[in-house]
């Protein structure tokens, strides 16, 4: 994705008072995120978007900020995936709230393999912490790319056993 388009996406994100819903709306509206800024009011209003928010959408975006995003991006190998990418999970956009934006460090392609989330207690017995980390690693074992979120506990446990194995983990 070029730099200007990620702007694009970067300056759509902060727009204030546009909600990820809104956003995700304006983004199955059109086919190319250059777009958004070339509907008309009815259209807005069509797709729920307050006319203050339109507004906004044809005021210039803060450039030091979107310099500023931007540099973070490149610094922390972070790459943005909007809607509108083929790489973006086909299974995420068939849910009712599909995040508009996914801010992604690693390997992409990992969102769209067989995938199997485990949560659980962040202050888990021992044997809970025994028990995500085998499980996990049987699955990776399996080919499940396992996905859990960040915290200590369970989620941990999960994402230790599935490197255990030399399998994949998503962490969100």
């Amino acid at each position: 994705m070029h730099n200007k388009d990620v702007s694009t996406y970067l300056a759509l994100h902060r727009t204030p008072t546009l909600t990820d819903r809104a956003l995700c709306r304006l983004l199955q509206a059109v086919t190319a995120v250059e777009d958004i800024f070339q509907l008309s009011a009815e259209q807005f209003f069509a797709l729920e978007i307050e006319p203050s928010v339109q507004r906004m959408l044809h005021s210039p975006p803060d450039a030091a900020q979107l310099e500023q995003d931007l540099n973070l991006l490149r610094q922390h190998k972070i790459q943005l995936i909007p809607y509108l990418s083929p790489l973006y999970p086909e299974l995420l956009k068939q849910i009712s709230d599909p995040p508009p934006l996914l801010y992604v460090r690693g390997n992409p392609a990992l969102l769209n393999q067989p995938q199997l989330a485990m949560v659980g207690s962040r202050r888990c017995s021992r044997q809970g912490s025994e028990n995500a980390f085998r499980f996990a690693r049987e699955l990776a074992m399996e080919g499940f790319t396992v996905t859990s979120g960040l915290a200590l506990g369970i989620d941990t446990e999960s994402h230790r056993g599935a490197l255990d194995a030399g399998g994949n983990t998503v962490g969100y």
